[in-house]
This record gives C-alpha cells, sequence and structure tokens, in this order.
C-alpha cells in the first residue's frame, strides 16, 4: 500500500517491489529514493520478524513445558482428571504400598507454590500460553492446579493438625493469585476481595463424596464434615473469586468415575460407574 503511489505498473508493481523486499530477495529494485527507503524498511521488518520467530518460539515452548511436566508428574497422584481428595487419598494409601507418605505434601505443595509463580509470570507476558491445551484428554493445568488447592483447604479443613498449615497455606495463596492475575490478563473482571457471601459451585453432597473417598483409605479426619465444611467454603470463596473459566472438573459420560483401594497392596484401578462416589 505505500509502495503503490509509486509504482509505475499499479498495484502488481507494487507488490512486486514489497515482496522482494520483505522476503529480502532483491530482484525487484524501485526507482525513486521515497520507494527505496521503504523497501529497505519493509527488509528491515522481515528479518525482525523471523528473529522474534526464532526467538520466542523455544521461549513459549519451554514455558508450557515446565507448565505440562508438573502436570504429568501430579495425574499419578491426583488421577486424569485431577482430583485433590483423590491426591490426599493416593498420597496417604502411598499408591498400594500400605505405608503413609502424607510427610512429603509439604515438598508438594511447596513445588506448586513455585509451579504457580512461574506460571503466572509466563502466561501474563505471554497470554496465547493460556489457551495452549495439554496434549492429555481430560488433562488441564488448570483442574490440576485446583485438585492441588482443593487438597490444601481439605486437609486444613478436616485435619488441622496433622496438616502442613505453613506450606499448605502458602500454595492456596500463590494459586489464588496464579488464577486472579491470569483472569485479570485475558479481561475478566475480578473483584479486589473475595465476598463471603457468595458461595460456591461445589455441593455439600460432592464435599461428602469427597470425605467418603478418603475414609475409604483410612485418612485420618480429625473433624466432622459439618464442622470442617464452613472452613473449606472459605477457601473456596477465595478460589472462586479469581479462577478461570473451565476450571471445574468434567464428568465421564460413562458416569462417574470409582477408583477403589488397591486389596493386599496393589495397584489402583479405575473403572466407570454409574453410581459410587464422583471421583
Amino acid at each position: 500500500m505505500l509502495l503503490w503511489p509509486f509504482a509505475a505498473r499499479g498495484v502488481v508493481s507494487a507488490f512486486t517491489d514489497a515482496g522482494s523486499s520483505l522476503f529480502t530477495l532483491g530482484f525487484a529494485v524501485p526507482a525513486g529514493a521515497v520507494p527505496a527507503v521503504i523497501v529497505f524498511l519493509a527488509a528491515a521488518v522481515g528479518l525482525l520478524i523471523i528473529t522474534l520467530q526464532i526467538a520466542y518460539l523455544p521461549t513459549l515452548y519451554a514455558a508450557f513445558n515446565r507448565r505440562e511436566t508438573e502436570v504429568a508428574l501430579l495425574n499419578a497422584r491426583a488421577g486424569v482428571p485431577s482430583w485433590g481428595p483423590e491426591l490426599l487419598a493416593r498420597t496417604h494409601y502411598a499408591l498400594g504400598s500400605g505405608t503413609s507418605t502424607l510427610d512429603t505434601m509439604p515438598d508438594l505443595y511447596a513445588a506448586w507454590e513455585r509451579w504457580a509463580a512461574d506460571v503466572t509470570e509466563s502466561h501474563t507476558t505471554y497470554l496465547p500460553l493460556v489457551r495452549f491445551r495439554s496434549p492429555t484428554p481430560l488433562s488441564s493445568w488448570v483442574t490440576a492446579l485446583l485438585a492441588v488447592l482443593d487438597s490444601a483447604a481439605l486437609f486444613l479443613a478436616l485435619s488441622p493438625g496433622a496438616a502442613p498449615e505453613v506450606p499448605a497455606r502458602l500454595c492456596l495463596r500463590g494459586g489464588f493469585l496464579c488464577f486472579n492475575r491470569i483472569a485479570r490478563a485475558m479481561g475478566f473482571e475480578i473483584p479486589e476481595e473475595a465476598d463471603p457471601k457468595s458461595g460456591i459451585s461445589l455441593t455439600y453432597a460432592e464435599f461428602l463424596d469427597a470425605v467418603v473417598r478418603m475414609r475409604q483409605v483410612g485418612f485420618p479426619i480429625e473433624r466432622t464434615p459439618e464442622e470442617a465444611w464452613p472452613e473449606f467454603v472459605g477457601w473456596r470463596v477465595q478460589l472462586r473469586a479469581g479462577r478461570l473459566r473451565g476450571g471445574r472438573r468434567r464428568r465421564f459420560r460413562a458416569g462417574p468415575m470409582v477408583r477403589t483401594p488397591p486389596p493386599h497392596g496393589g495397584a489402583y484401578r479405575s473403572h466407570p460407574s454409574r453410581t459410587g462416589p464422583t471421583a
């Protein structure tokens, strides 16, 4: 368009000069000082675009790879799709070994606090990363983070004496900030402070399903569900204020997934069923 007024043969000549300069082919030389300046600028822009592509595509993939590595590691602990109560149940049951490994939860919460900070920085700087889907079906970084935060909230609400309070609270705070800042970067209107009266989408019946799953493996529960529910709602209200759309776990078409503890130390098994607690 810039070369068109100076082109001898109209738009065809202008298109030829622009293509020759933009892709640095150099077979077309326009006449005049102004067209010469334009084609030099076009050549510089072409080189700049290629340089940016070479520089930024590996950067984007590296950020995507860091994000998905932790999500893939979580799948072994929390199932697919990830679920907070399943994370606590499997960790307590140690994947069928019969020995509780809840002492590993502080390290897991610390790792996911750092992961949330990394995702916050990378996904607000390079916003298209938000829409890069996980390669595994039913796996999502939003659902994975939600599962970790739910497990921390459940741990603090149901077993405050055994819960790693500081790592769990720091992980919750990091997750809240991650969802909040990315949602703001995407253009969603997020309140500065969560309204305790707004409630949550999770029902008390679903909360009881989570308690049932944890009791199946003998998880150390110190409070009754009635006592723990208000505190869990308090954590979830803060999360709801900044959570991205699509964070809610999807249900299987064949029915809820039922995961049963393995007999005699065997491997976990999962099967779809139309009855039983939702996984």
